[in-house]
């Protein structure tokens, strides 16, 4: 009897362990699964117009590398960092340019955003991995990122919008874009709001006035877009759709870009919005 007893038991104790190895072993596939289609899909939200590698992947080392390129050959970028996994859909940032973009994807599940314009590096925007908070996951010490605190600027016109003079304010200005606009602007990318900073230039500092907002977004790399005439703001991380303030009749819109040359130090410049960019952040678009 206890013969049989034992013999049941090995019985169950084997069934047993079957099952279990079936289960771990669908909950192993699972999990290949599921970080399968994480990946994919961190690209996929991209609407990419063209894939070029599917398993194109870079780390923060690479990423590093780009680090004083701007200006460089599109195929020296290409050369550092591979085939990107896509071709974004061309945009226009500023007038008369066509920005090419391209993806990859970060170790960390995350999405690095490359800009070209006319066949040369522009910049470079990160997007967050799933575990990732705000859209530059990276430590500033390590990758390049905007600091949207101080923007050291080429040039800066003495009378600008958002000051006073002799107590009227000033409503236009040299690399501004002034439009008869009343209601909320948004946010057309998900990106970034500050609303405390400053303009310096090697001789002058001029504080942000208390209606103007820095707006960037990671999908439009190398590029800052400076809005004026807001009495409400939002500032911090912001999602596409969302408001980054609203104006009470007139908007003030100027487009910055970043430049590095061998001969000066990194600076932004005013450039030219394009109607299309414009357009973006008026919320009945």
């Amino acid at each position: 009897m206890l013969a049989q007893t034992l013999k049941v038991s090995k019985k169950h104790a084997s069934l047993i362990s079957l099952v279990s190895l079936t289960c771990l072993s669908f909950a192993f596939a699972f999990t290949l699964l599921r970080n399968q289609v994480s990946r994919n899909s961190v690209i996929s939200e991209a609407v990419c117009q063209q894939i070029v590698k599917e398993d194109a992947a870079v780390t923060l080392s690479q990423i590093s590398q780009l680090q004083g390129k701007e200006g460089v050959e599109k195929a020296s970028i290409r050369q550092a960092l591979g085939s990107p996994y896509c071709i974004l859909p061309k945009t226009s940032i500023r007038s008369g340019v066509i920005t090419e973009r391209e993806a990859y994807q970060t170790d960390d599940k995350g999405r690095l955003i490359i800009a070209y314009e006319s066949d040369r590096y522009l910049g470079y925007g990160l997007e967050p991995g799933q575990t990732g908070s705000g859209f530059w996951p990276f430590s500033t010490s390590e990758t390049f990122r905007p600091n949207l605190k101080q923007i050291d600027i080429k040039e800066i016109w003495e009378n600008h919008s958002g000051q006073k003079i002799a107590g009227h304010p000033v409503v236009g200005g040299l690399g501004d874009i002034s439009l008869e606009y009343r209601g909320n602007i948004v946010a057309p990318l998900g990106g970034e709001v500050e609303g405390n900073f400053v303009l310096a230039t090697e001789t002058s500092l001029v504080k942000n006035p208390s209606n103007c907002v820095l707006y960037s977004t990671p999908q439009q790399p190398g590029y800052l877009v400076k809005l004026c005439g807001l009495k409400e703001r939002n500032s911090g991380d912001i999602k596409a759709g969302e408001a980054i303030g609203k104006t009470d009749g007139l908007l003030h819109l100027s487009l910055l870009t970043f430049r590095r040359s061998s001969s000066e130090r990194p600076q932004w410049i005013y450039v030219s919005p394009s109607t299309q960019l414009i357009a973006s952040v008026l919320s009945e678009n």
